[in-house]
C-alpha cells in the first residue's frame, strides 16, 4: 500500500512540476499547435488497445506520420505546414515494437521511428536484428540510434542502494555496466550487496566514477555471510550494509574517476559505433539520435554534430544544448503517446482527462 501512495504521489508531483513550468507544447494543452514544432510522441512499452485507440484518432482526424527522412524536417517551418503531420518514436526496441507496434502501424499506414541501441539487440525482452530487418525493410520503421550501450555511469562516491532481487525488475540497462578486466563492457549482474553510487547518463557532462573495488568487497562479502539472497529476507538487510559503508567512509578510501580522455573516447564510442553498426546492418544512413533518459550533455552534443547527426530527439524540457544556428543539429522534443488525443480534431481529449488516466494507470501497476 505504501507503494501505491508513493508511486501515485511521484505521478502527482511530477505533473504538477510540468504543467508550473508550463512544459507540455500548446496542442496538449489547447489543441492548437504552433507552427514551428512538429508533435512528436514518444513510447516506451506498447500498450496494444492504447495505440490502437490512438492511431485511429489520428487517421479519423487526417493526420500523417514522418519519418526523419521527411523533407518536411529539412529546416525549422513557420509556415504552418506542420498541421496534420506527426512524429511517432520508440525508445529502447523493446519486444512489442515487433509484435504490437509495427503490425499496427502496418494496418493503419502509419510510419515509426525506432531508436535503438545495439548492444542489447537480441537480448532478452528486446528485438532481434532479424526483426528489425524486418521491419525496416517494410518501410514503415525507420530505425535511428539511441546510443550504443544506452550506458548508466556512477557519477559520485555516495551510495545510495545495494544490489539486491528488486533490482532484477528493471532492464539491465537502468544500471551501470560493468566493466571486464579486460575493459570489455559485460552485461552480467553485480554480485548481491554491490552498492550502487549516485548515477547519471553516460552522455551526461560528469565524468564516470571507477567505484571503490574494498567497499564492494566488503558489502558484498556481507551478503554471502548472510546465504546470499536470504540476507534480503531480515528487516534491516539495509541498516546492516549502510553500516558497512559508514565504517568504510572513516577510512582512507581513494575516489578515482575517468580522466578526461577516457570520458571523451567513452562518449564517442556510444555515438559512432552505434551509428556504425545500424548503417552497416541495414545499409541506411542514421542521421538522428535521441538521448537516453532525455539527459543531453554539452560533450556528446559536439560529437553527435562532429559524427553526421542531423536530428537530435529530447523530451519535454526544452533544448538545453543543440543550437540550430550554429550547425546542422536540430532538436525536436518529444511527449508521451498518452497525448495523441489532445491533438486538434473530432473526439479531442482534455490534458486533465489523460492525466487522469496516466495517475489511475500508475495506481493500478502498484498494486501488484
Amino acid at each position: 500500500m505504501r507503494l501505491r501512495y508513493h508511486d501515485i504521489r511521484m505521478e502527482l508531483t511530477n505533473t504538477v512540476g510540468i504543467l508550473k513550468k508550463g512544459l507540455y507544447p500548446s496542442y496538449v494543452m489547447n489543441g492548437r499547435l504552433n507552427t514551428d514544432e512538429l508533435p512528436v510522441f514518444v513510447y516506451h512499452r506498447v500498450d496494444a488497445a492504447d495505440f490502437e485507440r490512438q492511431l485511429r484518432y489520428l487517421r479519423a482526424n487526417g493526420y500523417r506520420t514522418l519519418d526523419t527522412e521527411s523533407p518536411d524536417l529539412s529546416q525549422n517551418q513557420d509556415d504552418g505546414s506542420y498541421a496534420r503531420k506527426v512524429m511517432i518514436t520508440f525508445d529502447d526496441g523493446l519486444d512489442d515494437l515487433y509484435t504490437v507496434a509495427y503490425p499496427l502501424l502496418s494496418t493503419y499506414g502509419f510510419k515509426g521511428v525506432a531508436f535503438i541501441s545495439p548492444f542489447w539487440i537480441g537480448e532478452s525482452g528486446v528485438v532481434t536484428w532479424e526483426q528489425v530487418e524486418e521491419m525496416h525493410s517494410s518501410g514503415c520503421m525507420d530505425f535511428q540510434s539511441h546510443s550504443y550501450t544506452h550506458m548508466q555511469i556512477f557519477t559520485s562516491p555516495q551510495v545510495v542502494d545495494f544490489f539486491h532481487p528488486g533490482c532484477l525488475k528493471h532492464p539491465r540497462w537502468d544500471f551501470p555496466l560493468l566493466i571486464e578486466s579486460d575493459g570489455t563492457i559485460g552485461k552480467s549482474w553485480p554480485d548481491w550487496g554491490t552498492p550502487i553510487y549516485r548515477s547519471e547518463s553516460g552522455l551526461s557532462d560528469s565524468p564516470r566514477y571507477l567505484g571503490d573495488t574494498d567497499l564492494e568487497t566488503a558489502c558484498t562479502d556481507r551478503v554471502a555471510s548472510g546465504d546470499g539472497d536470504s540476507f534480503f529476507r531480515k528487516r534491516r538487510w539495509r541498516s546492516e550494509l549502510d553500516a558497512v559503508v559508514q565504517k568504510y567512509i572513516g577510512s582512507d578510501s581513494i575516489r578515482v574517476f575517468e580522466s578526461e580522455e577516457e570520458q571523451l573516447l567513452r562518449i564517442k564510442n556510444e555515438i559512432t559505433v552505434s551509428k556504425a553498426e545500424i548503417e552497416n546492418r541495414l545499409n541506411k544512413p542514421v542521421t538522428a539520435f535521441a538521448y537516453p533518459r532525455f539527459e543531453q550533455g554539452a560533450i556528446a552534443d559536439r560529437i553527435l554534430k562532429d559524427a553526421g547527426y542531423r536530428l537530435v530527439f529530447g523530451g519535454l524540457a526544452a533544448n538545453t544544448g543543440v543550437n540550430p544556428g550554429e550547425g546542422h543539429l536540430r532538436y525536436l522534443r518529444r511527449v508521451n503517446g498518452d497525448f495523441v488525443g489532445c491533438l486538434s480534431g473530432r473526439g479531442r481529449q482534455t490534458v486533465g482527462s489523460v492525466l487522469l488516466k496516466k495517475i489511475a494507470r500508475r495506481a493500478t501497476l502498484s498494486f501488484r
